[in-house]
C-alpha cells in the first residue's frame, strides 16, 4: 500500500511537471485557489491538496499545506489556480524521503478525505479561498 501512495504521488507530481511545458496561451482560464486545512479544528500542515475537474476534463491542481494549514493551489509550474468549475478534493500525507525501513509511515489525514474522498468544491473566475474543516471521525 505504501509503495502504491508513493507511486500515485510520483505519477501525479510528474504529471503536474509536465504540465508546465505548453506556453501561457495553452492555458484555460484559472481561477486561483488558497486556503487553510485544518483537522478537528487544528492547523494540518505537510498535506497535499488536489483538485480534480469532476467533469474529468482539464488537469488536476495540487497544493501543500504549511505550518499554518495554508495552501495555494498550482496547475502548471508556471500557472497558479486551477480550471473552472467543480472538484474533487483529495488529500494526503506525502511519504518522507528519509523514512527508514524500520520506521512505520502514519497518514495523518482520515482515509474519508484521500481517494475516495466526498469534497467537493467549485473553482470561480478570480480569487477564491477555500477552508476545509475536516474531522477525523
Amino acid at each position: 500500500m505504501v509503495r502504491f501512495r508513493f507511486a500515485c504521488l510520483g505519477i501525479l507530481t510528474g504529471l503536474l511537471t509536465l504540465s508546465g511545458c505548453g506556453g501561457s496561451s495553452d492555458l484555460p482560464s484559472l481561477g486561483t485557489v488558497d486556503g487553510v486545512v485544518k483537522l478537528d479544528g487544528e492547523p494540518l500542515e505537510g498535506v497535499q491538496v488536489t483538485f480534480a475537474p469532476a467533469d474529468k476534463e482539464g488537469r488536476v491542481s495540487f497544493g501543500m499545506t504549511d505550518d499554518s494549514g495554508y495552501y495555494s493551489l498550482k496547475y502548471s509550474n508556471n500557472a497558479r489556480g486551477a480550471v473552472l468549475g467543480t472538484h474533487e478534493v483529495t488529500m494526503l500525507t506525502p511519504l518522507p524521503g528519509d523514512l527508514m525501513p524500520d520506521e512505520k509511515f502514519v497518514e495523518r489525514v482520515p482515509k474519508k478525505y484521500q481517494f475516495e474522498s466526498t469534497l467537493i468544491a467549485t473553482v470561480d473566475e478570480g480569487s477564491n479561498e477555500i477552508d476545509f474543516d475536516l474531522e477525523s471521525y
